[in-house]
């Protein structure tokens, strides 16, 4: 009984991710389509192993040998998967203890990490309370309005938690890389992230500017992020840099979008629990376990 639950949960959270492939199209339900097509397949298979776990090895309709198999493969997928997690915060811990030795400084009245690179770049590094690190070649590089429109962007991110956000999604998609579109949905919801602190970014300044700030930044010939989170330079775990997802395609995409001044299409959303609750339908089998 316990195997054929693994393996058609499988089936499923395969299935779904399967069809859930990103939308390039500016649609109300882009945020939504992407998050839910992102956690949904990785939060079935984790509740089914939760299940087993909690309902053990033996049961009435539980032969010996597939109890014990499908006990022990549960156990290693949520060991693997604290395993992880306890990896990637203790890079983040190394991320923010190697901000802590910069210099403070203020620009533009807001507190800030100088590093110490011709390299243009910033961003919010840390999780729970992230902090502003900019490199003297960005603020060598933009006069004092385009710098302005970039630090309107990194306060977005800091505004909406997305450092804490995508460290854990970026847990959950190397946890569970193994299923379809893993790379694409999380490549998809870093750039819906960047949109949406553009977006935000231009309540406080010219979208104009911010446009003219992000093909500055971008088109810099020693463009990449300074080694502050992760060994993979491409994925960022602690931290929201000003130029994510900068790919020319991705580029011209954040530029047109920033000179558009109706960007409700765009707008954010968090996935209501309705969405959230089929997930969770393995752990209603451990009060009927015998």
């Amino acid at each position: 009984m316990h195997l054929a639950m693994v393996i058609l949960i499988g089936a499923i959270a395969w299935g779904i991710r399967a069809r859930s492939r990103p939308d390039p199209a500016n649609t109300p339900h882009r945020w939504r389509q992407s998050l839910l097509g992102f956690v949904a397949a990785p939060l079935l298979l984790v509740s089914t192993a939760l299940s087993i776990v909690c309902m053990g090895p033996r049961g009435n309709m539980v032969a010996p040998w597939e109890g014990w198999l499908t006990y022990a493969a549960a156990w290693i997928f949520l060991g693997y998967g604290c395993g992880l997690l306890v990896v990637l915060a203790f890079q983040g811990y190394l991320a923010e203890r190697q901000i802590k030795a910069l210099e403070i400084i203020v620009v533009h009245n807001q507190s800030a990490r100088l590093l110490p690179t011709d390299l243009p770049y910033s961003a919010q590094v840390g999780l729970w309370r992230a902090e502003l690190v900019i490199s003297q070649g960005l603020i060598d590089q933009l006069d004092g309005e385009h710098l302005a429109a970039v630090l309107a962007h990194e306060q977005a991110h800091l505004w909406f938690q997305d450092t804490l956000w995508s460290f854990w999604l970026g847990w959950l998609r190397r946890w569970t890389s193994w299923l379809p579109h893993s790379q694409s949905l999380w490549e998809e919801l870093m750039f819906l992230r960047e949109l949406r602190a553009d977006a935000w970014a231009t309540q406080q300044t010219s979208r104009f500017v911010l446009a003219e700030s992000l093909v500055q930044v971008a088109q810099s010939p020693n463009l990449q992020s300074p080694n502050l989170h992760s060994p993979d330079l491409t994925e960022p775990l602690v931290s929201a840099p000003f130029s994510c997802a900068v790919a020319p395609g991705r580029l011209a995409q954040r530029v047109d979008l920033l000179l558009v001044e109706d960007r409700q299409s765009l707008a954010f959303c968090r996935l209501p629990w309705v969405a959230i609750a089929p997930t969770l339908i393995p752990l209603l089998a451990i009060p009927f376990h015998h």
